[in-house]
């Protein structure tokens, strides 16, 4: 099936001409969610906390607990 251009138009070999540009550059986009706003700041990482090691540590013994029953119970 024969591709479409932006114009809606049929391009038989399934390519777009190679003089043809983008309509926006990234340096266009760079800092904006599309809808005028800033993007918001990066996420930092933090330490994690006692309670969450303590809950991905249970996690952690509660999976091998289960995979130990289904594997030589």
């Amino acid at each position: 099936m024969a591709a479409r251009d932006p114009d809606g138009e049929r391009d038989p070999d399934g390519e777009r001409d190679s003089e043809e540009e983008w309509r926006y550059s990234l340096d266009d986009l760079d800092g904006a969610t599309g809808d005028g706003r800033p993007s918001p700041p990066p996420i930092e990482p933090e330490s994690p906390s006692p309670e969450n090691v303590l809950f991905f540590l249970l996690g952690v013994v509660a999976a091998l607990g289960i995979f130990g029953l289904l594997l030589f119970g």
